[in-house]
């Protein structure tokens, strides 16, 4: 369920509160508000990151750029989906040779900690690439270094490891 159809069921769900309130009384209607309150706390929290992040891993980087312009306050959104904001905006703008918004929401997730190995690996391989493109050598090899202590199981990340290292 994207964040605005979760949020449009939250209005609904206040209005139809207020209505049955108004009618009824509030024992009527506070299963209502709860439900109200509840979708409009994940809308903010959680935002469309779960769904832009799928997209991404499918390679629809359009639909996953949309799906993150929605978010309007990344700032209020838990940790774990902020992290997840960040690596994605930060592969869609390595993909658009926007090297320096890439290096900077790439080691912002990594800040913030990302849930697998695999997603630490693919951050820190993202980011090998852009010192790659940089020529910053040193940071290349560090942040391969990092890639590959992160444990990774996915051939994907192995094989751009390996390589990263061999131009390297």
């Amino acid at each position: 369920m994207t964040s605005r159809v979760r949020f449009g069921v939250a209005i609904l769900f206040l209005i139809i509160g207020i209505v049955l309130h108004v009618q009824l009384g509030i024992g009527d209607a506070w299963y209502l508000y709860l439900a109200s309150a509840l979708l409009a706390a994940t809308h903010f929290l959680f935002g469309n990151i779960w769904p832009a992040f799928a997209q991404l891993q499918k390679g629809n980087l359009l639909k996953a750029e949309v799906l993150l312009h929605q978010t309007r306050y990344p700032d209020y959104l838990l940790p774990r989906p902020r992290a997840y904001y960040y690596l994605s905006r930060g592969i869609i703008a390595l993909k658009q040779e926007e090297l320096d918004d890439g290096q900077t929401d790439l080691e912002e997730a990594l800040k913030l900690g990302l849930r697998t190995a695999t997603d630490t690996a693919l951050a820190n391989l993202n980011l090998a690439h852009i010192h790659y493109k940089k020529q910053n050598i040193t940071e290349v090899k560090q942040h391969l270094a990092a890639a590959k202590t992160a444990s990774s199981n996915d051939l994907l990340i192995k094989q751009g490891i390996e390589e990263l290292e061999k131009v390297v």
